[in-house]
Formats: structure tokens, sequence, C-alpha cells
């Protein structure tokens, strides 16, 4: 006996999601493949209606008809599930035939929404639950998407918040994990103790002129009164912005030390 185990329901057994919908009634569709037995049910047609008395009789010669112009079996184009739940597809134009033996109201649907869902012609109609379900999920959506937004936007001022306890706390933290432009000099660009003080004083003012105007938070050491900057923040502006006047600065000392006193 036929039957339909996804009635009224918008999926099949793999979850795919139905695409034709008749006053409520679901159709489910294999790819060139409808479910007769779903057709025969939303048409709501009597017992003598069933896809297997119609392929049997009236629909015999279209059926033929099909197989023949696809050169394809009959296997192919019209396939039986038997058992509980088990329905009959059939190809498309085998539908559309079994719609016109059904009722012309329901003939007239098929012709404007079989066909153009299975060219992929037109949007196809979605459960009303679904569309709830999509409205609601996307309200959730923007949601959370407002307050990813809202979070990052005060991410930034509560680091540097837990940062200025840590450091009022234990000022080794900032030592730890912030540079001074004397560590940068040293260690980026090997920039010698002497005659350091006045490139490191000109890096200090663009440096520091930078971080204001972006505000990136720099900190004062409690101990030693230097001023640390967060080291991936101003690495790439030093190294953008500040190499070349580092480099003449280096030329010059190199200069200096290979100058030599000439006695007559």
């Amino acid at each position: 006996m036929e039957g339909s185990s996804h009635d009224g329901n918008p999926y099949m057994g793999n979850l795919q999601v139905a695409r034709l919908n008749y006053q409520g009634h679901v159709i489910a569709d294999k790819g060139d493949m409808l479910s007769l037995t779903d057709m025969w049910k939303a048409a709501g047609s009597d017992d003598s209606k069933r896809p297997a008395n119609w392929a049997r009789k009236e629909g015999a010669g279209f059926i033929e008809a099909v197989s023949l112009s696809l050169n394809m079996p009959h296997g192919h184009i019209m396939r039986t599930q038997r058992g509980k739940g088990g329905a009959t597809f059939a190809h498309w134009q085998i539908g559309i035939a079994y719609a016109k033996y059904l009722s012309d109201e329901f003939h007239m649907w098929c012709n404007t929404q079989v066909r153009a869902v299975m060219e992929g012609k037109m949007p196809t109609a979605i459960p009303h639950d679904i569309v709830e379900l999509i409205r609601r999920t996307d309200g959730i959506a923007k949601m959370l998407a407002h307050k990813v937004t809202e979070i990052e936007k005060t991410l930034p001022v509560v680091i540097d918040q837990m940062m200025e306890a840590r450091i009022a706390a234990d000022p080794r933290v900032a030592v730890v994990s912030y540079v001074s432009v004397k560590q940068i000099l040293e260690n980026d660009y090997k920039v010698p103790a002497k005659g350091r003080r006045s490139i490191q004083r000109k890096v200090f003012i663009r440096l520091s002129n930078y971080c204001l105007v972006n505000g990136i938070k720099a900190f004062k050491c409690a101990h030693s009164g230097t001023w640390l900057f967060p080291p991936h923040e101003v690495g790439a502006f030093v190294r953008e912005h500040c190499s070349g006047i580092i480099r003449a600065h280096l030329d010059k000392i190199k200069g200096q030390g290979n100058l030599r006193l000439v006695t007559a």
C-alpha cells in the first residue's frame, strides 16, 4: 500500500528541503523525479486514483511515450518504494500528466509551478514555519552581531584598564610586556650607547605623537620614569617612519669612528 512518511513535513528522509507546496501539502522531489503519492494526497483524490492504478490504466500510454522519448527504461523514470512509508516517484513530465488526471485546478498549478521548479527558473514556496524560523534566526544573528560590535568597541578600554591595574599592583608587568625606545634602538637597530641620547629623543617624540593620535596606550615605569610602549603597536611605526633617521645616525657614528688624527 502506498503512503508517505513526510506528509505535511518540509523534509524528506535525507533532510532535503521540499520545494513544492500545494495548499499546505508538501510534494517531495528527487532531482527530476516527483512524488506521485504526495501529488495524489495534495489533490485530495480518492483511492481509485492512486498512482499505481493510474500507471496501469490511464497513464500507461504516456509513461511508455516518455520512456521512448528519453530512451530510458520504465524503472529509471518511475520507481515505487514498497512497505511502510513507501511512495511512488516519477519523472516530472509523468507527474504533470498525472496532475491533469487528478484535477484541472491541480493540473494548472503544476503547469506553472512544477515545470518552473524543475528548470530552476523561479524561487520556490517555503512553508510558513520555515519562513518564521528563518526570520527568528536572522533576528538573533543581527542581535548577536550588534553585541559583538559593542564588545569590540569596549574591549580596548577594558584591556587598558586591566593593564593599568596590573602595572599599579606590580610595575614589573610593564617592564616585561612593554618596551622603551632605548630597547628598540638597542635590540632592533644595534644603536651603540655612545651618542644614542640624541636619536633616542627624536624617535621618542615621533613615537609619542603617533601613540597620542592613534589612542595607543603607553605607560611610565614607576621606578625608572621611563616611558614604555606596546611592542606590536609601535614596532611597525618605527620601521616605517624612523628607520631613516636611525640609519643616518648610525652612519654618522660610524663615520666619526673612522676619523684619524693626522700629524705633520
